[in-house]
């Protein structure tokens, strides 16, 4: 009898477990609510954007995430993708905002606990702003500023930036962001990498950290060329911001390809204390080689190395003339002739575009004997 009673007891335990596993768990709805920092900017400038998604019923927050949009007659373009904190709110801050008005809205993506819902509809008014016009028609406008050098040839430029295309059918409709989920900041060279036209002429001179439109006319653009997303002769907005500028810097390497530092103190190793030589006579010579450190950077010379010698004796030492260097730089011979006895000094000084280092001075050194 006490075996069956525990016999059934387990049948009838068991059978209350099965339908409750089995059984489908209802979401919870939501409501989301989107407030914007301001609803009027230029056009590249930023606008900080609160999402916040609450339960209709329940004391848990959702999860997740939620994808701020922009409505446009080109199609809807992605601003951002936020994602949900322990309170149900996230933030996000950008400046990819196509000029007019623009109705923003956020959709909340749905969890396993709750179902996905979609903010309210509202407008942020992107102006044009003062922009330059250049002869051939580009125009461009510093949106935010940056700092520091400017780029010119040869620097090399990590950016982000997003097109839109300005005319046609699709006007407003957004064709690449490096922003989008992905997406790896661009590199280019000034004035090296092939670039349409207007891009290339839009970034000479930006900064670190400056964010500028460029509006560049389909003549400068692509023209009748056929490219992915975008119908020939389109014109084109691209939105740019600096992360980062490859600065030309200068190394110098002397004998035994020991780099030397600007000022610093002669060394036999590297081949500027050339020792004990004979008065009237002439040591070996040393090589000094100058190349730009980083190859993403142009680096001019700004004087000729030998016009420069300078210091108590350079009488006493001889540079031979600047030669190419099969590693893409420039080099000169220096050899020691000394026309006195004991310690004889000299110094050479380097003038480049190197923003940090524009004078670069090598000590050198020897004895007359």
């Amino acid at each position: 009898m006490g075996v069956k009673l525990k016999k059934s007891r387990s049948v009838s335990h068991g059978a209350m477990i099965e339908p409750l596993e089995g059984r489908r768990m209802l979401s919870a709805s939501t409501t989301t609510e989107l407030s914007l920092s301001t609803s009027s900017i230029n056009i590249g400038q930023t606008i900080s954007m609160m999402v916040t998604v609450t339960p209709t019923s329940g004391s848990s927050f959702p999860t997740g995430t939620v994808q701020i949009e922009e409505q446009n007659g080109g199609g809807d373009n992605l601003l951002g993708t936020v994602t949900l904190n322990a309170h149900g709110k996230g933030r996000l801050s950008t400046y990819r905002f196509y000029k007019g008005t623009d109705p923003i809205f956020a959709v909340y993506q749905g969890d396993s606990n709750f179902t996905s819902s979609t903010s309210a509809t509202q407008n942020v008014v992107v102006a044009k702003g003062a922009t330059i016009k250049t002869n051939d028609g580009l125009r461009e406008v510093t949106a935010v500023a940056g700092t520091g050098v400017g780029a010119v040839s040869d620097y090399g430029i990590t950016m982000n930036y997003t097109g839109y295309l300005d005319s046609g059918r699709k006007i407003g409709h957004e064709f690449q962001s490096t922003l989008d989920p992905g997406g790896q900041p661009f590199h280019v060279i000034v004035d090296q990498t092939s670039l349409i036209p207007g891009f290339t002429e839009g970034i000479h001179g930006m900064e670190v950290g400056e964010v500028r439109v460029l509006f560049i006319p389909s003549a400068i653009g692509y023209a009748g060329a056929k490219q992915m997303g975008i119908p020939v002769n389109s014109d084109l907005i691209f939105i740019l911001q600096v992360l980062s500028i490859d600065l030309p810097q200068l190394g110098v390497t002397g004998s035994n390809s020991t780099a030397l530092s600007s000022g610093a103190a002669p060394s036999a190793n590297a081949g500027t204390d050339f020792g004990s030589v004979g008065v009237g006579s002439s040591s070996g010579s040393t090589t000094i080689t100058l190349i730009a450190s980083d190859t993403n950077a142009g680096l001019k010379f700004t004087s000729t190395p030998g016009d420069i010698l300078a210091g108590a004796d350079p009488g006493d030492f001889v540079l031979g003339q600047l030669t190419s260097n099969p590693s893409g730089g420039v080099e000169f011979t220096l050899t020691f002739t000394p026309k006195a006895h004991g310690t004889r000094t000299a110094r050479i000084k380097i003038l480049t575009d190197d923003a940090e280092h524009p004078t670069f001075t090598i000590n050198i050194q020897g004895v007359g004997s």
